[in-house]
């Protein structure tokens, strides 16, 4: 049996106001020293992501920009991966985001929307909480737009429906609304676990997330591991025949105590390999 902790990033492995994680640091490297496989699933960027993995200390496999594409999928353990690298065929560029955007959405939505990169430094690093460094890497986007809004509920939905019918996706994350081509996080799910099944073992896929654009890569785990943000606010996935753990505290403790109790499910027998 092989363990696949398929997790998102802000608000989720890392904490949702300071990003960090060096809590649980020494805990996830003892996780994959023990065989388990990580692979992040973010709307960051690819240079972001690697970010992250420079402070870890080790390289995993990950999804960025919300399911623009993939790198490190190699690293997938066992598997048969016919990929390292590889862009979604679902995925726009932005200046071709933005194209769509002017053409096929109205004027009254489209000025309740204000694009972060279109904010000065100030306003940005606000938006997204993030220091001089690593707003450069956040604002490195290829297939992606971060945006805020101002509207009602319903504005929201009607402007989605516009979005999507110019082929375009608006995602809600834990801060911003992310504009992109009609691709998510767990476009590349089926094939993780196609990749990572062996002959005598069957993958496992623990995924973990706590915002709205993390529930339908929630709804394709085998076990789904919602976590809270700091206000007590818990992620609702509706009804599903999947065991769904919340945990208990936020990031990025939670994050662990999720990850444990989802292991527990599955009790370690003598002989067994499960790396």
């Amino acid at each position: 049996m092989t363990f696949i902790l398929i997790s998102d990033l802000d608000g989720t492995l890392l904490g949702q106001h300071n990003f960090d994680f060096g809590l649980i640091k020494s805990d996830i490297i003892n996780l994959l020293d023990s065989g388990h496989l990580l692979v992040l699933a973010s709307s960051k960027t690819k240079v972001e992501i690697e970010s992250f993995c420079d402070e870890l200390g080790r390289s995993v496999p990950f999804i960025y920009e919300n399911g623009a594409g993939v790198e490190n999928f190699c690293l997938i353990s066992g598997c048969e991966a016919p990929l390292n690298s590889h862009q979604n065929p679902k995925a726009i560029r932005t200046d071709a985001l933005l194209t769509i955007w002017d053409r096929d959405i109205p004027l009254e939505l489209k000025s309740r929307c204000h694009f972060v990169k279109d904010m000065d430094r100030g306003a940005q690093q606000a938006c997204l909480g993030l220091g001089a460094t690593a707003l450069e890497r956040a604002m490195k986007r290829s297939f992606s737009l971060p945006f805020t809004f101002s509207g009602l509920e319903s504005d929201v939905q009607k402007l989605k429906y516009f979005a999507a019918k110019g082929g375009l996706s608006v995602q809600q994350g834990g801060r911003v609304y992310n504009l992109s081509g009609c691709h998510d996080k767990a476009d590349y799910l089926p094939d993780i676990r196609k990749w990572a099944t062996k002959a005598k073992t069957k993958p496992v896929l623990i995924v973990l997330g706590d915002s709205m654009n993390d529930i339908r890569m929630l709804r394709q785990a085998d076990v789904s591991c919602v976590i809270p943000n700091e206000n007590g606010y818990c992620l609702s996935l509706g009804n599903g025949n999947y065991p769904t753990i919340v945990a208990p505290r936020a990031a990025p403790l939670g994050w662990l105590d999720a990850v444990m109790e989802a292991l527990s499910l599955f009790p370690v027998k003598k002989g067994v390999n499960y790396g």
